[in-house]
């Protein structure tokens, strides 16, 4: 927790909003952490996740992922490099937590998208696979909305996203679970 502190301490005051969704997401429950010149106390989760979200949506970190997605989307070659760019950060992360949480995003994502490349799966809508794809370019980009270097808040706009796309296209990685799983009966 002392690290925390000490991380928050050093952030400019415009990443304080984002703060209340890690903890959130950390579990840090009923604290008030001081920033310079601002005192925040946690506050109403959905708020804060809408937030977040709605300004990754509109930033144009996602709008360029998006572009770049639609691209990739048609070179299946270019969709391996981004799945193996992906799974290396996933790799190089931490341990626990919120880093297993990105893992098990990405590694979902990522299982549908080798399908789709290989050409072994082809069932999914267009605008389900350009999310996903913008989902994991925004994710592999180390400037993003909220940069990866940052502590402790670096990936809190990673998760908020991975976690839509993932929302957004649930039928469709449903559907392809159910493929996976009855692809070898």
């Amino acid at each position: 927790m002392d690290k925390i502190k000490s991380a928050i301490a050093v952030l400019p005051k415009v990443f304080a909003p984002y703060f209340d969704f890690l903890c959130e997401k950390c579990n840090f429950q009923g604290i008030i952490y001081v920033y310079p010149y601002i005192s925040i106390q946690m506050s109403d989760k959905q708020t804060n996740d809408h937030d977040l979200l709605s300004r990754i949506l509109d930033s144009v970190f996602f709008r360029g992922s998006l572009n770049k997605a639609g691209r990739i989307s048609k070179n299946g070659k270019s969709l391996l490099e981004l799945l193996k760019k992906a799974l290396t950060k996933t790799r190089d992360l931490g341990v626990g937590g919120v880093f297993d949480m990105i893992r098990d995003k990405v590694v979902l994502i990522g299982k549908l998208l080798k399908a789709y490349a290989s050409g072994e799966y082809r069932d999914i809508e267009i605008k389900n696979l350009v999310i996903l794809i913008a989902g994991l370019v925004y994710f592999i980009s180390p400037i993003d909305f909220i940069p990866d270097f940052l502590p402790v808040l670096g990936y809190a706009d990673d998760v908020a996203l991975l976690t839509f796309v993932l929302r957004s296209a649930a039928d469709e990685m449903e559907k392809f679970e159910l493929w996976d799983l009855n692809k070898n009966l």
